[in-house]
């Protein structure tokens, strides 16, 4: 009696004959399927199935499946990385006011400079000195200066109405109506007109400014 003589049919026993007793023996092979179902490893992120001809598994793996938050990992410090349990699927929402490049940090104000902190992956948006969009981001509250804004940097000239403190009336810094008598200005250079008091000329104790 030969081996061959114990054929079974099945891929996954090792057929023999016992030449001493003249009987068969049908020996399991480890690791064996006969279908799909022989070959679940209760992993979800798998695809598994069998190979009838050989017996053999194939435990395929699920893309961007994840059964951990650990799975999620996509290497970007900005993204909350996590694992949808029901679905086996990884989420990567963006983390609020995280950055790693000064790129990300832009507010479209020309008067910040918009930097990434590296340390901390928080943008900081410092002011430009003496930047400026319109007129009025340049007021200085101070009538005898009159404030402009011009092509982005803010430009201050003497008000003409105004002299310096110690000037020619020898007195504060504001309108001089005589040449003599000085003057205090109060209030800015745009906006409702500023009043000076201490005027010595025919419009005496107050006046525009500006």
């Amino acid at each position: 009696m030969a081996d061959t003589q114990c054929n079974d049919a099945s891929v996954c026993t090792t057929d023999v004959c016992d030449l001493n007793t003249n009987t068969c023996g049908h020996t399991a092979v480890v690791a064996c399927c006969l279908n799909d179902l022989g070959c679940a490893d209760t992993n979800p992120c798998t695809t598994d199935t069998c190979d009838t001809q050989t017996g053999a598994c194939a435990n395929t793996a699920v893309p961007n499946c994840c059964v951990t938050d650990g799975d999620c990992g996509d290497g970007d410090i900005c993204t909350a990385d996590s694992c949808n349990q029901l679905l086996h699927t990884c989420r990567h929402p963006r983390i609020a006011g995280c950055c790693t490049t000064d790129a990300q940090c832009g507010d479209t104000d020309a008067c910040t400079t918009d930097t990434c902190v590296q340390a901390t992956h928080i943008c900081s948006h410092p002011a430009i000195s003496e930047c400026c969009v319109v007129d009025g981001d340049c007021d200085d509250a101070n009538a005898c200066t009159l404030d402009s804004c011009t092509q982005g940097v803010c430009v201050r000239t003497p008000n003409p109405v105004c002299v310096p403190d110690g000037g020619a009336d020898g007195g504060a810094d504001g309108p001089d109506a005589t040449g003599t008598g000085g003057a205090t200005c109060s209030g800015t250079g745009r906006g409702p007109s500023p009043t000076c008091s201490g005027w010595a000329g025919p419009e005496a104790g107050s006046r525009p400014g500006s």
